[in-house]
């Protein structure tokens, strides 16, 4: 996107402006392919901007209360279980997936892992496998629909 050239030392302000008006705007979703075959691009009103916006930031980034209903669903909240059943910690982890997400750089076994550090590792593994990484629990509590 090109900018109007506007002399002087405002012209950085101006340009951001003029920048951010245009993506205020519309939103450009990306590339898809129309029923003949044509490469199409979809714009949407602006009202439905910050609704998507919203959306998007609690699935991406669900916060600590989100990690503790779930923690709460697994284990009772229990942040340094270990029951014997090969999952640990509050968000119950396997030991393959504890120290592949790198929850090892932290302990051995999550439940001998702080709470944040148990949710660091989270967080690696939702972003990977998304909520069906805690199939019981995400489904009763909704999650998989963030």
């Amino acid at each position: 996107m090109s900018s109007r050239h506007v002399p002087g030392p405002s012209r950085g302000r101006a340009s951001r402006t003029l920048l951010a008006t245009a993506l205020s705007a519309v939103v450009l979703l990306p590339w898809g392919h129309g029923a003949a075959g044509a490469a199409t691009q979809a714009a949407i009103p602006e009202a439905s901007i910050s609704e998507r916006a919203a959306t998007a930031h609690k699935s991406q980034f669900p916060n600590i209360k989100t990690w503790n209903r779930l923690a709460q669903c697994e284990s009772g909240r229990r942040w340094h279980i270990n029951t014997g059943n090969g999952y640990y910690g509050g968000l119950q982890f396997s030991s393959p997936t504890w120290r592949g997400y790198g929850g090892g750089k932290f302990a051995n076994y999550a439940h001998r892992a702080s709470k944040v550090e148990q949710i660091k590792t989270a967080r690696k593994v939702r972003q990977s496998q998304g909520w069906g990484a805690w199939p019981h629990c995400s489904q009763k509590l909704g999650l998989g629909k963030q």
